[in-house]
């Protein structure tokens, strides 16, 4: 029996230990984490934000609330499922002062064991903007729609003009508050008029108004208003009052906070002169300035004007041009004086021809350096580096270096004259050095001989060769017998040499 037991007890053993071994390993329940920021349109954390996290079967497991930073986070969400992760949703809510800016929701996303799945939101109806839209149009039935164009106006002073289309309604941008407005239509030389309309404009919300505007109700006829343009203009000025160009200029919004958003940008011309023409301005007006900015070898001067406002453009009784100008502390031009020997080089600088010739004076030049060229007939190009400095006037003397060849004349007979440009040069044959470069134009005489003219150029740093053998005047003169013997013997020898 012992025996029996014994083994019976060691079956059991066994059995139990397979069990074990084949039965399903229970693992320890395990977490990950959700973490996320909550934004307004603007970027700025939202406080106070409602969040809340479902599961996968859309049960709510928990809830927390935003800090100052728009941070929440669930710290431990349960993985529960046997592939090693789940899935969860965020949903967030949130009020201020009374009103709902609504629920936001994730998308299904999923969440590991010990990792953290981040969620951002932002709300872009958040916070409100304090502006409203209005729009419409104008129609002369009262039973149905028949629209007809008109200009709109506010009691602001704003104005609108509607064409008669369904598609494309007249529309105000304006801060939330009471307003009326009225339509007027000029018919056959009579300017009607409807009733006006109150209106409560509601931030961050449309409101669509029809105005009932038929041919019964007439004013004395007077013209409507024509479209305006908003325009931003002025100077940049150094401070000696002469114009500073190239100033980089920035038309800027300006916000609450007073900061500052670039809209657009130009730079001043070489009258120190800049235009932004057509700015578009949706509300009743906005804040804006003008930022300055110049650079000076390599130094940044910026200037920021004061705040003024731009009014929407079809508006009556404001200005539409405003002038903003600017002087800087600084003088960005020189002088620059220069004189040559000889006088009535033309002066080239950095590449352009001034078309003025020395002596002369620059004023107004900028400064640095600059490269000059002097350039004159029969001379060698002059070119020189030179630095102007600020309320300084530069004085430069050059040498002009001639510019010259030579000239060996050969002349046949030796007893010719030869003329050059006019002048008598010599007779017979002849070397003129240092002749000033050019064309010349020669004439060579002699009694007997028919006249030899025409030009010869003499090159820089070359002898220019001019061969002449002058015929002679047909008839029975000495001269041309001896003319003819001469070619009749140098054509013998030729024959008998060859």
């Amino acid at each position: 029996m012992s025996k029996n037991i014994r083994r019976n007890v060691l079956l059991i053993l066994v059995l139990l230990f397979l069990n074990i071994l084949i039965s399903p390993i229970v693992l320890a329940e395990q977490y990950g984490s959700i973490s996320g920021k909550v934004s307004d349109k603007n970027g700025n954390p939202v406080n106070g934000a409602y969040v809340e996290c479902y599961d996968n079967y859309s049960k709510l497991i928990a809830t927390t609330s935003t800090d100052n930073g728009g941070l929440f986070s669930f710290d431990k969400v349960p993985i529960v499922s046997s592939y090693g992760y789940d899935n969860y949703k965020v949903k967030v809510s949130f009020d201020k002062d009374g009103k709902d800016y609504g629920q936001l929701s994730s998308l299904w996303f999923v969440v590991y064991p010990l990792r953290c799945a981040e969620q951002n939101f932002v709300f872009d109806n958040y916070p409100p903007s304090g502006m409203g839209r209005i729009y419409g149009v104008v129609s002369d039935q009262s039973s149905w729609i028949s629209s007809v164009p008109a200009t709109i106006y506010m009691d602001n002073g704003m104005y609108a003009f509607y064409d008669g289309r369904t598609t494309q309604p007249w529309q105000f941008w304006l801060p939330v508050g009471n307003y009326s407005l009225w339509a007027e239509r000029n018919v056959n030389g009579k300017t009607y008029v409807s009733d006006k309309i109150n209106v409560n404009v509601q931030s961050d919300q449309d409101k669509y108004v029809s105005v009932f505007c038929p041919l019964t109700k007439n004013v004395s006829y007077h013209e409507q208003p024509s479209p305006s343009v908003n325009v931003v203009k002025g100077t940049t000025s150094q401070k000696n009052n002469m114009p500073l160009p190239g100033v980089n200029v920035e038309l800027c919004k300006v916000d609450d906070k007073k900061n500052l958003f670039k809209v657009k940008s130009t730079s001043s011309d070489a009258n120190g002169l800049y235009e932004f023409y057509g700015i578009d301005v949706m509300g009743i007006y906005d804040n804006y300035c003008i930022r300055f900015i110049y650079d000076i070898n390599g130094k940044e001067y910026v200037k920021t004007s004061d705040v003024f406002r731009i009014y929407y453009a079809n508006t009556l009784g404001v200005s539409h041009s405003t002038s903003v100008n600017i002087n800087f502390d600084i003088v960005n031009t020189g002088s620059l004086e220069i004189t040559s020997d000889p006088e009535g080089a033309y002066i080239w600088i950095d590449g352009s021809n001034t078309s003025e010739k020395t002596p002369y004076i620059f004023n107004k030049l900028g400064i640095g350096d600059h490269h000059i060229v002097l350039k004159k007939e029969g001379y060698y190009d002059d070119g020189f580096d030179v630095e102007i400095s600020p309320e300084v006037t530069t004085s430069i003397n050059r040498t002009l270096q001639q510019n010259s060849g030579n000239l060996f004349i050969i002349v046949t007979p030796a007893e010719a004259s030869v003329y050059l440009n006019g002048e008598y040069a010599g007779e017979g044959s002849m070397v003129l050095s240092d002749k000033t470069c050019g064309a010349y134009s020669y004439l060579i005489t002699c009694d007997g001989y028919n006249n030899e003219t025409g030009t010869i150029d003499v090159l820089s740093g070359e002898v220019s060769t001019l061969n002449i053998n002058m015929v002679a005047t047909p008839g029975l003169t000495l001269t041309y017998f001896l003319y003819l013997l001469n070619n009749v013997v140098y054509t013998i020898g030729k024959v008998f040499s060859g």
